[in-house]
């Protein structure tokens, strides 16, 4: 007689599988629409460039020497102005350099400062070249232009700003590095035989960017 053969009981899926599964599906749809709202805020109230302008410069107690050493005292008046009606602007540092050619004449920085919507704040720097050696051609160079009665230089300012929209979470902030240089043409209206002078000169500032990380 054969042997009774027990049917053994039908096991039931499990449902953990499906149950993770739809989790992970309602996360991945949840973090796709907040990216989608904050991308869409984003766009529509992103902020317009900021504007940038050398509004003065002055150029005192300039002194070169045969031994290719330079002093001289710059100063400079930057404006921003930001256009922007519901963003602001932080500015965390800002960085001044004074070149010419290829060689920077002086250096220095600004403290972090605020800046509203729609509001316009002058910057002013002092940049001083303290017996500076000079390299052989920049010397040259510099001579023969301040013998001509002209004097052109690049200024150059570097700020990291961060945006700020009014009224949003620190999600809607960017962190931007700007990078703006100007032209200036010192005009040298006296005698500069010896090389020194305590005459304030004006400086005609082209506004050209030549180069901005926006």
């Amino acid at each position: 007689m054969p042997p009774n053969i027990t049917p053994q009981a039908t096991q039931r899926p499990v449902r953990r599988f499906n149950l993770v599964r739809c989790v992970a599906i309602c996360c991945l749809a949840l973090i796709v629409l907040v990216g989608l709202v904050v991308l869409i805020t984003w766009l529509a109230i992103r902020p317009r460039k900021l504007d940038y302008t050398l509004q003065n410069g002055s150029l005192q107690n300039f002194n070169l020497n045969n031994n290719r050493h330079l002093n001289a005292t710059f100063d400079f008046v930057l404006v921003a102005y930001n256009p922007n009606s519901r963003t602001s602007v932080y500015y965390d540092f800002m960085e001044s350099e004074v070149s010419y050619k290829d060689q920077t004449l002086a250096f220095g920085s600004t403290d972090p400062f605020f800046q509203p919507h729609r509001d316009t704040t002058r910057v002013e720097s002092r940049l001083m070249a303290t017996n500076l050696a000079l390299s052989p051609s920049a010397y040259k160079d510099l001579r023969r232009e301040k013998s001509s009665g002209e004097i052109k230089i690049d200024v150059h300012f570097r700020s990291r700003v961060r945006f700020k929209v009014a009224r949003a979470s620190p999600i809607f902030q960017r962190l931007d590095e700007l990078v703006h240089v100007f032209t200036c043409v010192f005009d040298l209206k006296f005698d500069c035989d010896d090389g020194n002078s305590d005459r304030v000169v004006d400086a005609n500032a082209d506004k050209r960017r030549r180069r901005q990380i926006f």
